[in-house]
């Protein structure tokens, strides 16, 4: 392919892209190709010309399709909801409809651990029962559980336990934006040379939703407690708006500004702290090679009544995937705070190892 041909590709997508965003909720076009090879996708039409369609999904905003390869292509009325229940009746060996909702980080089938955009070129009958459609995935949850331990001038264990329940569903009126939750939990206890050197626990829920173009808002709350660093508990709660730098197949880039409110309830005779903060935040997802997956977020915190002052948290996870559902875990988590309680560093930097469990 030349150049002047990748530039004429780009800007196909990009102004079928701006033609579609611009298209009110009610006249979405939606179709079903019937492929010669026995696949079926189901979409939104962004462009039609004389020898090929262009077609947006879920998971990919502009998928090209000959008009060589269809054999059949049929409108379809209902809401986006119901194009799955449609799907139910094809017949057997057909592929997984277009329309499955998910996050736009890259999806994976369970089995292989292949994005989905590679997946819908596939027949349905290396992925599914004959005559059984996949029905769209709404809920993921996983679950990772470590245990680090040093023997020598020091003895060390510490055991750590994190899960996350996350559920997204697409628009009725717009398959292509989603509304997502995601609860978190995460526990950790440490000792060295019997004294205990971790004991914190944090649980936090953040809910965002697509508005308008690549912006969406979210609402974020949380709780939790770290008695190592002298926090009998803290809260947080804060509203923001995110931007979606980022949408491809194996990458997805966040960035988020916002307000966070925070209340801290000090241990051992350290203070109570109650501040409000701007929250400046990025959110990474990419995925390096089929089995291993890198995210990364940052979060910049600095006090609006206190110039000068802040906190950053900065968290990194690399996991490599041994068998279907299981993982093998390598997390970084480094929280720097500018006030913390007498007696506790600034600095707090924690490396992890873990198994972990996908559903």
């Amino acid at each position: 392919m030349t150049k002047v041909d990748c530039c004429l590709r780009r800007l196909t997508v990009l102004t079928s892209m701006v033609l579609a965003l611009s298209l009110p909720a009610g006249e979405t076009n939606l179709v079903t190709l019937q492929l010669k090879n026995g696949d079926r996708l189901t979409g939104e039409v962004l462009s039609e010309t004389a020898d090929r369609i262009v077609l947006s999904t879920p998971w990919n905003l502009a998928i090209f399709v000959p008009k060589s390869a269809i054999q059949n292509q049929v409108a379809v009325h209902q809401e986006a909801e119901d194009v799955s229940a449609a799907d139910k009746a094809r017949p057997p060996g057909k592929a997984v409809t277009a329309s499955s909702p998910d996050q736009r980080a890259t999806q994976h089938d369970e089995a292989s651990g292949a994005p989905a955009s590679v997946l819908a070129s596939k027949s349905a009958a290396a992925s599914e029962s004959p005559g059984k459609a996949k029905e769209p995935k709404h809920w993921k949850w996983n679950l990772k559980m470590g245990l680090d331990y040093l023997s020598g001038v020091k003895d060390r264990q510490i055991y750590s336990v994190q899960t996350g329940i996350t559920y997204t569903r697409n628009y009725r009126s717009n398959p292509r934006k989603f509304l997502r939750n995601k609860i978190d939990y995460g526990l950790q206890y440490g000792e060295t040379d019997g004294d205990i050197s971790a004991n914190s626990m944090v649980v936090a829920n953040k809910l965002d939703f697509d508005v308008f173009g690549d912006f969406y808002g979210y609402g974020s709350v949380g709780s939790g407690y770290d008695r190592v660093r002298k926090i009998e508990y803290q809260v947080e709660v804060g509203p923001g708006l995110g931007y979606h730098l980022i949408a491809d197949k194996t990458v997805a880039l966040d960035t988020e500004l916002g307000l966070n409110y925070q209340y801290r309830e000090g241990l051992d005779g350290a203070p109570n702290r109650e501040v409000i903060q701007a929250r400046i935040a990025q959110e990474l997802t990419w995925e390096v090679l089929s089995k291993i997956t890198l995210t990364e977020s940052v979060a910049f915190l600095p006090f609006l009544d206190e110039p000068g002052q802040y906190q950053l948290r900065v968290g990194g996870n690399v996991g490599f995937g041994i068998v279907r559902h299981l993982s093998l875990n390598l997390t970084v988590v480094n929280l720097y705070d500018t006030q913390p309680a007498p007696g506790v560093p600034n600095n707090d930097f924690q490396l992890r190892s873990s198994l972990g469990v996908n559903f």
